[in-house]
């Protein structure tokens, strides 16, 4: 049977907070002076530093490979933003390349050359792409942490900013296959809700706000110039 203090972990693991743990720890008949030294326990430093040690560091490869699923959030925890911030990157610059090549091939059966005012345009417009994609993680990921903040969640920003930008790595990968491209973004949502729960320790719930809330205020902003230039528009002509 379990210790108090591994069922406190693996039930955290499951997305369960604190504030949810309590009443059903004292319902099964533990002492709130064990609850409370189970808790300090899994707060102690030295464990969380264990915890961190013992996730593992895998290559660009490895990463890529298993950054689709839930799991990943479980093995791989980094200590800086970094690793995530070169993995977006990398993916990032070789799916502009795709994009690039694949508009090369529809102006060419234009009859269009490589060096074509539309090529040009289309390779200044996908890098605008890319930097708005690198500005946009820093952005989410600040949102989210301040919403993680008020949820009181144990970790820190670089387990935020890790956590969405690792999870719109399948978005930005996706994105270049039509149809299944368009929703990819849905995808990279359950994982950012996986790996926010997992690095903060709160409940799944909690974590889809925190990943959904910047999504909400994006849509929001757009809408909001959408109609204000439409309603524009119409006053000019």
């Amino acid at each position: 049977m379990p210790s108090l203090k591994d069922f406190i972990s693996e039930s955290k693991k499951r997305g369960y907070s604190k504030e949810e743990l309590i009443p059903e720890l004292l319902k099964k008949g533990y002492s709130q002076k064990e609850i409370t030294f189970a808790f300090n326990e899994q707060n102690n430093p030295k464990n969380i530093q264990n915890n961190l040690q013992n996730k593992k560091n895998l290559n660009f490869f490895e990463k890529i490979g298993k950054i689709f699923t839930p799991s990943f959030f479980q093995e791989v925890r980094e200590q800086s933003i970094l690793p995530s911030f070169l993995t977006f990157l990398l993916v990032g610059v070789v799916v502009l390349i795709l994009r690039f090549l694949f508009s090369l091939i529809i102006t060419s059966g234009y009859g269009l050359g490589i060096f074509s005012i539309a090529s040009t345009l289309s390779i200044f417009f996908l890098i605008a792409i890319l930097i708005l994609g690198i500005a946009s993680t820093f952005i989410y990921s600040g949102i989210s942490h301040f919403i993680i903040y008020l949820f009181k969640g144990k970790g820190k920003f670089t387990d935020t900013y890790n956590a969405i930008t690792y999870s719109l790595v399948p978005s930005e990968i996706l994105s270049i296959i039509p149809l299944i491209g368009m929703f990819s973004f849905i995808y990279s949502l359950v994982l950012s809700t996986y790996g926010l729960s997992e690095y903060h320790k709160i409940s799944k719930g909690k974590a889809f706000v925190a990943a959904f809330i910047p999504v909400l205020i994006v849509l929001i902003i757009l809408i909001t110039f959408a109609v204000i230039l439409i309603s524009s528009l119409r006053a000019l002509f």
